[in-house]
Parts: structure tokens; sequence; C-alpha cells
């Protein structure tokens, strides 16, 4: 039996004195000892031989799991005589001898004891277990699971479960949600679960991302609800002076002749002509709603808010045109309108209504991005919906109430950015940007600017976006990021022969770091963005790539938000100056809410002129977008024509979308 010992060796198991005592042993001449339960012997050349386990643990889905911990909490069930746990096809399996207990409420019974990846999903009751001629269980003669207790369509049992069912069918899209659907395995995403918590609290049921992430099934969800008290947050205009958030202090420190000129858009068909005061006033009333929409910088470390002096909103008759010279207008007025925000004097937003006559007309909002994010743009649309509806119909204008504010969420991250948690993952972060290497480049002399700027877009069908979304994920209990960015490792590792990749990833940034503060409705750029060290080194098959990649995600500590924090508060030299990598990766999930309404009838057609100045140095040399429109999965793919020829970035998008298949098949 294989013992260990050193200076690094772990004190014990948490909270587990005599599981502790069991397994570490103190030793008269080599100290403290930990008794692994690896059988081994030393071969000729010296090498320690791994031959098997005197235990049962196992490794399952990147977690180090005793079956033995297992049986022992089965069998302290009343009903249970005899248990044994296997596994099967990457599950966990009880076979178990005594009184019948249905399978759900036996996995519930056992959750309430165990983690979650410690459950078993299947429970298998025997007469009596197999014996070998010695009296030892049989594990070999344990009969396959029949498979009987597969999650099945469960109805709301109640008025909670019934509202969750009825938001995660508006929010996921999908006709039918049963109330043992896990969330993640539904197409869910960190994303879609703010929408969640945001539309709960709309019907005033409170609850929280991390709820969410922690009970992914409505059943285990629905007790926890209202049980947490609405956060207090200002409802009447916010003000003061702010520090650049770590996202605002990264742009700050990019190459940008003209910051005033980096925006966001979405041009969207209007259903139906639109009454000019109704819109002005919903405009008015978002304004006033969301505080970060009255941003001003005052100086290169800190903005304030100010009430906008004229509401930068414009009627656009363009009825009785030829289409094609219609086209062509909105396109030249919205090339214009991106050049014309002003972060110090504002405007900061445009908003211009194009009224076309015979087909649908358009509406084109521009923000520039220092006060907005992808989940900002959700709430926005929403809010404006909302407003001019009421608008029209002569009714005041009353929104949802107000939740934390920017200047507060601010506050309270440069507080967490001094907690010893943030401290500890400073070494994390320092072998994230470690030994990082140039990625291949046809022309290294070339330019990388914005006006360089080329993109390659590939989609898959509705068939393959529903296997990528609901099907694949179940196999190693993956998240659909865990997938796209194996793709990519996979792929980098044919293009370069390296087994690592590096890449900055973006998240929402909406951690929860206090519970005095909900962002679910608060509007502001929170974008979090971190660097990851991918290695695929040890990956033998599809699935060890997978698992290997999945367990260093989920090595993240608090989704990247310690990062940024490092860097501009923390004042760490090392993470400012260290090599950044050359490739960004960004999944937006599942988009087409983002537009959604009765108002709204998708993205126009017309292009909407350059949202980020064209002499603008680009801080990446390839950017990947991935995200999920009208049902399809579209991946995007954006470098710099001066650095790369367009038939190798064909060759990349598409070997990429070639892995990301395999990967997908593998798993189904």
């Amino acid at each position: 039996e294989l013992y260990l010992g050193g200076e690094s060796l772990a004190k014990g198991y948490y909270g587990q004195p005599e599981q502790t005592a069991e397994r570490w042993i103190e030793h008269p001449q080599w100290g403290r000892l930990y008794r692994t339960g690896d059988r081994v012997r030393y071969r000729w050349d010296g090498e320690l031989e791994f031959l098997g386990r005197f235990d049962h643990q196992i490794s399952l889905r990147g977690f180090r799991i005793e079956l033995g911990e297992i049986e022992a909490c089965l069998l302290r069930h009343p009903q249970i005589q005899e248990a044994v746990v296997e596994v099967w096809e990457e599950r966990l399996v009880a076979y178990l001898v005594g009184d019948t207990v249905e399978g759900e409420a036996m996995r519930q019974w056992v959750k309430q004891r165990l983690p979650e990846y410690m459950v078993p999903r299947f429970y298998e009751w025997l007469p009596a277990l197999p014996i070998t001629p010695n009296g030892k269980v049989d594990r070999k003669a344990l009969p396959e699971p029949a498979w009987e207790g597969e999650v099945t369509f469960v109805a709301a049992r109640n008025e909670i479960e019934a509202r969750l069912v009825h938001i995660w069918q508006e929010i996921l899209q999908q006709p039918q949600i049963g109330i043992q659907d896990n969330f993640f395995a539904c197409g869910g995403d960190s994303i879609l679960s703010i929408q969640v918590v945001a539309r709960a609290q709309r019907e005033g049921l409170r609850l929280t991302p991390k709820q969410l992430f922690e009970h992914q099934t409505i059943a285990e969800l629905a007790p926890y609800v209202q049980q947490q008290p609405q956060v207090a947050a200002e409802q009447g205009l916010v003000e003061g002076t702010v520090p650049f958030s770590p996202i605002q202090q990264w742009f700050w420190e990019q190459a940008i002749p003209n910051r005033n000129h980096w925006n966001q858009s979405l041009l969207l068909l209007w259903k139906e002509t639109a009454i000019p005061d109704a819109l002005q006033a919903a405009l008015q009333a978002v304004i006033e709603q969301h505080d970060a929409l009255r941003l001003r910088i005052v100086e290169e470390e800190s903005v304030h808010q100010s009430i906008e002096a004229e509401l930068p909103f414009t009627w656009v008759d363009l009825r009785g045109q030829p289409e094609e010279w219609q086209q062509q207008r909105i396109e030249q007025i919205a090339d214009q309108a991106q050049q014309q925000l002003d972060l110090t004097k504002g405007p900061i937003q445009r908003m211009i209504y194009f009224q076309l006559g015979d087909q649908p007309d358009r509406l084109l909002w521009i923000l520039h991005h220092w006060m907005v994010d992808a989940v900002s743009w959700r709430i926005l649309l929403e809010d404006f919906q909302q407003a001019y509806q009421q608008a029209t119909q002569q009714q005041p204008i009353q929104l949802p109430a107000k939740t934390s504010s920017w200047k507060d969420w601010i506050a309270q991250l440069q507080q967490y950015a001094q907690t010893q948690q943030v401290q500890k993952e400073l070494p994390y972060w320092k072998q994230q940007v470690e030994s990082i290497t140039a990625l291949p480049v046809d022309h290294p002399e070339g330019e990388n600017r914005q006006a360089h700027l080329q993109m390659k877009v590939r989609t898959f069908t509705k068939e393959q976006t529903e296997a990528l979304l609901r099907e694949s994920t179940k196999a190693y209990r993956t998240q659909v990021t865990d997938l796209l960015l194996t793709a990519w490792a996979q792929t980098v590792q044919k293009w370069t022969a390296s087994d690592i990749c590096h890449l900055h990833l973006e998240g929402h940034g909406r951690e929860e770091i206090s519970e005095q503060l909900d962002l679910s409705r608060t509007v502001g750029w929170f974008t979090s963005l971190y660097p990851l060290k991918l290695d695929i080194s040890e990956a033998e098959t599809m699935g060890d790539a997978i698992k290997g990649v999945k367990e260093q995600i989920r090595a993240i500590p608090h989704k990247g938000l310690g990062y940024g924090l490092l860097q501009t508060w923390g004042k760490e030299s090392s993470l400012t100056t260290a090599p950044k990598p050359e490739v960004s990766f960004n999944y937006l999930g599942q988009v087409d809410g983002t537009w959604s309404g009765d108002l709204l009838l998708g993205m126009a057609p017309e292009a909407r002129g350059e949202m980020v100045d064209p002499t603008s140095e680009r801080a990446h040399r390839i950017d990947l977008l991935g995200m999920v429109v009208a049902g399809r999965f579209q991946l995007t793919l954006q470098y710099s024509e001066q650095q790369y020829e367009q038939q190798t970035m064909d060759w990349l998008i598409q070997t990429y979308m070639e892995q990301l298949q395999q990967l997908i098949t593998h798993c189904c």
C-alpha cells in the first residue's frame, strides 16, 4: 500500500475526525503519513506501478469518491439492510436490500447528507446481494441497471413551483418544464440564471443566482424561494463620484485614440408604427430608472452621474422612398450616430426611430459600452417596452423596483478586494499567466486595428444546437462552456502542436459578494475578463479532455472576479506586467430573449455602422464569440486581415466546428 508524506501533506478531512484518524498515521521514522489506498509495486527500473485499490475509491467526473462512504450513508436509512454502490456508464448506481423506497425519495434523502456529486442517480432493489464463495459481496455479479428511475416529467405541485415553471419556460424557451428538470441540462447558463432571478423578483419571488446553482431543479429550489428578504435599494436618483471598475480600468488602458467611439448597439424591427411622444416618455423613464445611463467621466480615475440635459431621441421619416434607398439611408445615419457620443459632455446614448411605411419600422439604440453589457440590454429592452406600453395607454409609467445601484456595487467591490479570500487567489492567477506563448501569425508585422477587422461565422443546425444545449451536457454533467472550450483546446493542439493554450475568458461579472447586494436588474458594465490556461496533455480520449477542461474551469476562483480586483485595487504588478493571452472567448448563451416582447420582431438586416473607432488597436489577435440565435448555435471568429490569410482562418473555424461536433457526438 502506498503512503504519502512531506511538508505539503494535508491536515486531514475537514470536519471528519474519525475518517482522518483512519487515513492519517504517525510513523516513528517518517512522521505523519497518509494512507492512499493504492496498491503499488516497484518495477525493475525503480518506477512505481499502480495495481489498483485496496478500497473502492473512484474518480467520477473529476471528483474522487469513496464508494464506502456512500454505502455507509445508505445503511443509515431505517428501511435499508444492505447497500453496495457501483459505477455504470459514468453514473452512480446503488444496489439495496430492504423495504423498497421510491427512487426520488431516496435521492433526496441522500442529498441531505452527502454532496451532489456523491448522490446515486439510480437505485436497484434486490432480494439479496450476490456473494463470493468466501462470503464477500461479488461486485462483478451485480446486475446491469434497468435504468428505471430516469427523471421523467413531473408537474408542479404548488403555486411556487407553478410560477417557477412558467418563468423557466419563458427564459429557456421550452414548452414543457418539469420540476425535476435540471436548469443547465435544459440549456440554462449563468446569464440566463440572472434573468430567472430578475423575472422571479418581478413576481414577488425572492431568490439568488447562487441558490439556482446550488439547487438546479425547481423541486429543490422551491423551498428556498421567499426565504431571503428583499435587498433594500435606493429608489430615487443616485448621484456622486464612483471609481473605475476593473473592466473600466482595462478599457482605459487600451490603445484607443477616440474613447468616445466604443459602443454597443441594436437595430431592431418594430412591430407597428410607434407614437413619438410615447417613445420619448419611455426613454426618459428608462434613463431615470437606471443610474448607469447617466454616467460621465470627470477625470481619469473616476466618474460622476448627472441627468441628461437633452433627450437623445431622433425620429426619421423615410416613408414613400424606395426600399433600397431607405436601407442606404438607415445605414448612413446609423454610422454617423455611432460617432456622436461623448463620455464627458454627453450624450452617451442615442435612440433613432426610422419610420418606413410599407415594411416594419426600425429602432436603433446606441449605448456607449462604458455603461452597458449583454445582461443590461435584456433589462433595458424589457423596461423600455413596458414603459412605452404604459405611455400609449395614458397610464403613469411605473417600472419594477430598482435593485442595488452601480455606485453601491463598486463600493462593496472595493471592500471585497481587500479580503483574505481575494488575496489568497494571487498564486492561482500568477500560474495562469505563466509561460504565455505567442500564436502562429501569417504576417507578424501586420497591424491589428479595428479597421482591419474581418469575421468568419459558422452556424449549427437546430438539431445540432439542441444536442449541444440539452443532450451533450448530461454525459459528464458539464455546461455548454466546458464543451466549447474543450473544442478550442483541441483545435489549438492541431494548429500549434501544443497541449496548452491560453485565452482571456469573459464572464458576466455579477457574482454574489454580499447578501446586501442584488444586481439582477442593475444596468452597468459588469463584465469580468480573466486569463485561463487549458492543459489537455494528459487526455487520451475525448472523455478525458472534457473532464480535464471541466475540472480546470471549475477550479477558477469565484468565476474569475478576483483577477481584475487584484490588478485594479490590489496593485499586483506581477499580474499587470505579465504577458496577456492573444485569444478572447465569450459565450453569450441564448440571446433570442434579448429582443423578445410584444413590440419587437427581432434584429433588422441593415448595418448599424462602425461601433468602434476604426483606428483603435484590437486587444487580441483572435476573438471568439459564441451565442444561440433563432435556435441555432453561431460562432464568430474575428481577426485582422493584415495578420492572417483568409484560408488560415477558414481552416481554424472549420476545424473548431468539427471538433465541437465530434465532442457532441461522443457525449450523446
